[in-house]
């Protein structure tokens, strides 16, 4: 549903952000540096498309999360250099933490926030499964409806991790922030963390305890 890399992992460069296999290509397929503070690779432009189309867009970028034709105002420098500032210091709040979780809760609500506008944009068509969950249908089971069939843990909604992530939505579309409260964070802080696993591809680490990838 959502995944990130190791945050040590995720700084080295060597890993797709999107599908974590390792990158043989010395050209790797990126955002724009000024465009992306986690500095993400990919092993090909469909897991960079992917990415940006799941979550990255809205978070990582100073594209509209809007499709074109919903665009009906002009972006001030002002408005961009703000959005870019939140992001740095999001970007900046994961490496200097070293957790998963934090980013994981982000991406989660990035997906909800994609999800949401792309049935605003489809004229009714129904989104193909294959974009959240094999088999799922998606008309009756959203992704909200599977996170909270999860248990958690009971955990508090830090204040500068909460307060960075409403930055990040705010400056991104005014209102968006909406889709999280002091509340909801804490909870699906707690549900990650209760339900987070580690995959690997291998043998695994032999240069860390722990898994390389955290998936929910």
């Amino acid at each position: 549903m959502v995944t990130v890399l190791d945050p040590d992992l995720q700084a080295t460069g060597a890993h797709c952000s999107h599908c974590f296999r390792r990158i043989e290509s010395s050209e790797p397929f990126e955002l724009p540096a000024d465009t992306d503070p986690l500095h993400s690779k990919f092993c090909s432009k469909d897991c960079l498309a992917a990415n940006k189309s799941q979550s990255h867009s809205l978070l990582f970028t100073t594209e509209s999360p809007l499709p074109e034709e919903m665009v009906t105002a002009h972006v001030s420098p002002d408005a961009i250099e703000a959005r870019q500032k939140v992001q740095a210091n999001f970007a900046s709040f994961i490496k200097k933490e070293g957790r998963a979780v934090p980013l994981l809760v982000a991406r989660f609500i990035g997906r909800q926030v994609a999800r949401e506008i792309t049935k605003m944009t489809s004229s009714g068509q129904t989104p193909d499964p294959k974009d959240d969950y094999t088999g799922a249908d998606i008309e009756e089971y959203q992704l909200a409806d599977h996170m909270e069939r999860l248990r958690y843990l009971e955990v508090q909604s830090p204040t500068e991790e909460y307060r960075l992530l409403v930055d990040i939505l705010q400056t991104a579309l005014p209102g968006l922030e909406q889709f999280v409260t002091d509340e909801r964070h804490a909870t699906l802080l707690g549900k990650m963390a209760y339900n987070a696993m580690g995959v690997c591809f291998g043998g695994g680490r032999d240069d860390k305890a722990g898994p390389i990838v955290f998936m929910s």
